[in-house]
Parts: structure tokens; sequence; C-alpha cells
């Protein structure tokens, strides 16, 4: 494999883990908001526009890819307050656009060589002076594994222990 490959594949076995996440949770009303401590937690289906959201942003847009049309997840974007949008898609439909762009990333991805990682982004998005291409998907893996966790929360907060 490719360096692009190797990290497409290792973003592909995030979203796998995040989808058992999801699956474990399919008890817990998607709408809810759970509380903790006194602090507000997003709800199962903020975690999932948002992880949608942003793998598209990070990947495809940052990267200067044929972006796809995202008008009802663009609520769920880096920094909004937490709340469900008016005009929401139902989850299940929400379930299958997260897909639909996961599948649509991978198969871009595929189509990345060694010198297209080390390219500077379009957006010229990054930290630590990094804004190349690789660190996009470096990005977007660390993103979604930080929301898994988060999954894991919810999962706590409403008595079920997703990870045996």
């Amino acid at each position: 494999m490719i360096p692009a490959q190797i990290l497409a594949d290792t973003l592909d076995k995030t979203r796998t883990l995040t989808n058992y996440f999801l699956h474990k949770l399919k008890e817990v009303d998607p709408y809810q908001r759970n509380v903790f401590g006194g602090m507000e937690f997003n709800s199962i289906y903020w975690i999932t526009a948002h992880i949608a959201w942003a793998e598209h942003n990070l990947i495809i847009k940052c990267s200067g890819g044929q972006q796809l049309d995202l008008d009802q997840l663009t609520h769920y974007l880096k920094g909004s307050d937490g709340s469900l949008h008016n005009d929401k898609m139902p989850y299940e439909k929400l379930l299958e656009k997260k897909d639909e762009i996961h599948r649509y990333v991978m198969d871009y991805l595929q189509t990345k060589d060694a010198a297209w990682l080390e390219t500077e982004n379009s957006l010229k998005f990054g930290m630590n002076g990094d804004t190349s291409n690789r660190f996009l998907i470096q990005h977007a893996i660390r993103h979604e594994g930080n929301h898994g966790g988060q999954l894991l929360w919810i999962g706590k907060m409403n008595g079920l222990q997703l990870i045996k």
C-alpha cells in the first residue's frame, strides 16, 4: 500500500469503530442531550452530523476536491452550540448521508499518491506549520476518534458498556 492508502485504511478503521459505537447506542434517543456533572453533552445526532460534516470538510473541501451537497449538515460545524437544526433530516437518513460521505472520501483518497500527501492543502488549514494534505487526513482520524470518546461517555451515561 502507498501512504495515502494506509492513511485511508486507518480512517476507514476509525469509522468502523464509530459505526460500532453508534450501533451499540441504537436504544438511546439520538436527539437527547445528556447532562453529567452539570455539563450538557452533545446528542448522538449532533455528533453523527458533525462527524459527517467534518470528514467531508477536512478531506474534500480543504484539499480542493469536488464537494458534495451538505446543506443540511452546515449547522453542525466546528464551534456550533450543540443544538439541532430545525429542519434536520431524520436520524436514519443522517446515518445514510454519513455513510455516503465516507464512501466518497474513501474513493477520493484511493486516487491520491505520496506527492499529493505532501502538497499544501488548498485552504492552508493546519497546525504547527503543517498544512499538507497528509495533515488533513491525520487530523480527520484524530477528530473522529475524539468524538468516538464522546459516544462512549453517552453510553456510560445511559447505563451501556460499549466496549467489553
